[in-house]
Formats: C-alpha cells, sequence, structure tokens
C-alpha cells in the first residue's frame, strides 16, 4: 500500500567529502541496491551510521566485513547513546560527532591498518558549524540525488535547546542550536542541484 520514499544518506555524504580526492571513496545504500559486500576486503575500511531502530542490520553488514579482512567503524545515534553494545561488532566506533574524528580515524587506518585504530573516537565538543565538511563535487555525482532520492536531505542547523523526553536530539546534538552560515547553505543547494530538500 505505502511505497519507499528514501532520502539522501546526508551525514555519509559529509563524511564521504572528507575522504581526500586520492583514496577511492564509495557510497552503499541498501534502500536503492543490494550491498556488493563480497567485494570487500582486506585493506577496506567501511564506515557504518545507524539508528537503534537499523542496528540489528548494520551489525550483520559489520560482521560480514570483518570476516572478509575489512576495518569496521560505525558510528551514528545508537553508537553515541549505547556505545557498549556497538564496541561487541565493530574495530572502531564514534561518539558525537563525525567531522573531526573521522579525519584521525582515515590517518590511524592508513598508517597501521585495523590495528591502528582506537577503540572509541569521541567529539561531544559540538562544533562550530562555519566550513565544517561541505559536501564534494565527486559526492554529489556519485550519489546522484535527483535521480536516486524522493527528497534530499539539508542540514543548516545542529543541537537543539528543547529536552523533549520522547527525543534524542540534545544527546547526539547538543544543547545549543547551531547555525549553518546562509552562504554556504545556499551554495550547497545551488551545487547539489536541488530543487525540494527535507530539513
Amino acid at each position: 500500500m505505502f511505497g519507499k520514499a528514501p532520502g539522501s544518506p546526508y551525514t555519509l555524504m559529509r563524511l564521504a567529502s572528507m575522504v581526500p580526492d586520492e583514496i577511492p571513496v564509495e557510497l552503499w545504500d541498501e534502500e536503492l541496491r543490494p550491498l556488493p559486500l563480497d567485494t570487500l576486503r582486506e585493506g577496506d575500511l567501511v564506515g557504518i551510521s545507524s539508528m537503534t531502530l537499523t542496528i540489528e542490520r548494520a551489525e550483520q553488514i559489520a560482521r560480514i566485513a570483518m570476516a572478509q579482512g575489512a576495518g569496521v567503524v560505525v558510528g551514528g545515534v545508537h553508537a553515541t547513546l549505547m556505545p557498549e553494545h556497538t564496541q561487541t561488532f565493530a574495530h572502531s566506533i564514534f561518539v558525537g560527532e563525525g567531522y573531526y574524528t573521522w579525519t584521525q580515524a582515515m590517518q590511524d587506518f592508513a598508517a597501521e591498518g585495523i590495528k591502528g585504530l582506537k577503540p572509541i573516537y569521541q567529539d561531544e565538543s559540538w562544533a562550530n558549524l562555519a566550513g565544517i565538511a561541505p559536501i564534494s563535487d565527486r559526492v554529489i555525482q556519485m550519489v546522484d540525488e535527483n535521480n536516486n532520492y524522493w527528497t534530499p536531505y539539508m542540514e543548516i542547523t545542529r543541537g537543539c535547546p528543547r529536552n523533549c523526553d520522547f527525543c534524542t536530539a540534545i544527546r547526539v546534538s547538543g544543547r545549543r542550536m547551531r547555525l549553518r552560515p546562509v552562504d554556504e547553505v545556499v551554495d550547497e543547494i545551488e551545487r547539489r542541484g536541488i530543487k525540494r530538500f527535507f530539513l
């Protein structure tokens, strides 16, 4: 009765944009097509983002990737709120935002492979969003939002001053609302070529 209307993997797009141009990067989205997990091998670093709702599937994917020799790092809402559980199926986890810690993890993996990864990369300093992880042209072309997704996501703020019982926002993004500069938001809309988006 109801179809799927997937939204673009916005945070992963920003983190993939931080990967240096000389390093190949791929974004896989199981909402679009089956994951080619059989292509993973030693030397690959797999980053998984998951909410609690999808953590069982994230664990399955992580265990398959690890069995094939790939390094596995897991972040997102579940890793931030339930780090002890997430550590049971990852070489490394990300608690909080990954804008600073992702770069460090990539450097650690490049230097020493899996053994170079720290068990936890934690950043709950709630970074100033100005100039943080702009989406690269390489990622824009790879994701092809206008053809693959019903609604592109757009982030213009992070954090929330409220404390609603049902919401995780202050626990995963901080209590202070942080704004992206308007010129960066406008530039991103233009470069992504999006006509509508979800805030």
